[in-house]
This record gives structure tokens, sequence and C-alpha cells, in this order.
């Protein structure tokens, strides 16, 4: 997980990964746009591909030079433009001052789980505060030692299982779970998971294509055409 994009990809594939933003701290050049946690992406500079560098010796390069950046929106399946002004970081999973994981752009909208009944009392009713139809789980940080499990990703092919089993590898410890809610956005609960034989999620879930990432309606005729440029 992370923002390693390190594996070999081929130019088929390349366009196909961005790194998804899940955290937009107050320093960062992008702040200044309209860009949306855990709906956005940042689509990787052609440069990279070109020259063969990671996103870490990209951005060294550039410090305190503008670049342009284009950003991959799932809730127009569209791209913007901006120009920011690169700041030196050092942490492993940001970039831009940007906490972001490194992701397949094309599964994003439906590689998610989708709340349905939420059970009064529950770990999520009590817990995580979530909202039946409303809200969506998009993966899960734990605290202790920084490691992202999104739930887009390539090796999940049962996302309901797949995800139990973070949860209850995850016993005992404190944990960020990052919710996108289609009416309000993003959330981000902070909270432990309990360490008990029993734990429960205490909802219903589902996903697929009647369960998708939330589209703006009017956009729905140019859905992903960024991804056919």
């Amino acid at each position: 997980m992370g923002i390693d994009e390190s594996s070999e990809k081929s130019k088929y594939e390349e366009k196909f990964y961005a790194y998804r933003i899940y955290k937009i701290y107050n320093k960062s050049p992008l702040k200044s746009y309209d860009i949306k946690e855990l709906s956005d992406f940042i689509l990787p500079p052609k440069e990279i591909y070109e020259r063969k560098i990671t996103i870490k010796q990209y951005i060294d390069e550039k410090i305190n030079q503008k670049v342009k950046l284009k950003i991959f929106s799932l809730s127009t399946r569209k791209a913007i433009e901006v120009e920011i002004i690169v700041n030196k970081n050092e942490n492993k999973d940001e970039i831009f001052e940007c906490l972001v994981n490194y992701e397949n752009i094309n599964t994003a909208h439906f590689k998610l789980l989708h709340i349905m009944e939420i059970k009064k009392g529950s770990f999520s009713h009590e817990n995580l505060l979530l909202t039946e139809n409303l809200d969506y789980l998009i993966g899960i940080r734990t605290l202790n030692d920084g490691i992202f499990y999104s739930i887009n990703n390539d090796a999940f092919t049962e996302l309901i299982a797949c995800f139990i089993n973070i949860l209850n590898q995850n016993k005992g410890k404190e944990c960020e779970f990052y919710i996108f809610n289609s009416k309000r956005g993003a959330k981000l609960i902070t909270t432990k998971i309990p360490n008990n034989n029993n734990f429960s999620l205490g909802c219903d879930v589902a996903y697929g294509k009647a369960h998708e990432f939330p589209i703006k309606a009017q956009e729905r005729d140019d859905e992903l055409q960024i991804l056919k440029e």
C-alpha cells in the first residue's frame, strides 16, 4: 500500500493508476483548489513514466518550481488541470502535502463498500457513526504503523470477505476509517477495533454496479472520458 508505484506497468496500464487523496493538509499547495478527499486522484505526470523515475524523485527535482498536475474526480469522471509550486515533503505516504495511496482508477468506482442496513448499538452505529445508504467505506489505516488497507485493491476479488479479514487482523488497534458520504463528502473516523472473538461490523454492505461511487447525474454522459483520451 502507500504510494509505491515501483512495480513495472505497461503503457496501457499506466493510465489506470493514480494517487488517491485521503487527506489534504493545510500546507498543501492543492488546498487553494476545490479538490475533494477520497473522490479525487492526482494523475502521475507523464515525465515520471517517460524518464522512469519515482514520484519522490520527480518532487525532489521540482522543489520551489511551478508544475501542472491533472486531478481526476470520481464524482464527475473528469480531470482538471491545476498549477502549483512544489513543497518538499519527507513523509513516505505523502506527496504535494497530501496523504495518498497508489490505486487503480479504473476500478475505484465499484471497488468500495456501500453501507446498507445498520444494526442499532453495533460497531458501525456507535463507533463509526455510519449512515445507511449514504455512506461508502473506502479503506482504513492503522495508526501504530501507518499501513493502508484500501478496498480498491487489485488483489481483492471478494471485497466483503477481504475487508472482514482486514478488520480481524487489526483487532485491538487504533485505526482511521475513511468513509465517503454521498451528500457531505469525505469523513474520517478514528476508533479502536474491538479485540474480541465475536467482533462484527454490525451492518450490511454491498458493492457492484448498483452500489458504485456516487456520480453527479449530469456528468454520466462523460463517464471516464479522461481514461479514453
